[in-house]
Order: C-alpha cells, then sequence, then structure tokens
C-alpha cells in the first residue's frame, strides 16, 4: 500500500515538475517569438 502511495506521488512529482518545464519552455519560445516579430518589425531599433 506504502508503495502505491509513493509512486502515485513519484508520478504527481515528475509531471508537475515536466509541466513546469514545459511551461517555460514555452514562455522562453513566446518571449523569443515576440522578439523576433519586433526585431522584424523595426530593424533600425532593439525593441
Amino acid at each position: 500500500m506504502k508503495t502505491l502511495i509513493d509512486n502515485v506521488f513519484l508520478e504527481t512529482e515528475t509531471k508537475s515538475k515536466f509541466m513546469e518545464k514545459a511551461t517555460a519552455i514555452l514562455g522562453e519560445y513566446r518571449r523569443l517569438k515576440v522578439f523576433k516579430l519586433k526585431s522584424d518589425l523595426s530593424p533600425i531599433s532593439v525593441f
């Protein structure tokens, strides 16, 4: 019984870590995309 609970906990922990990583990657990707879009729109200015 204890191992079952441990397994579920481990799985949940892994899932939340994965979700955190995925969210971070997505956020970074969006940020880069926006930055690229801005630089495409105005090559003279950085922002």
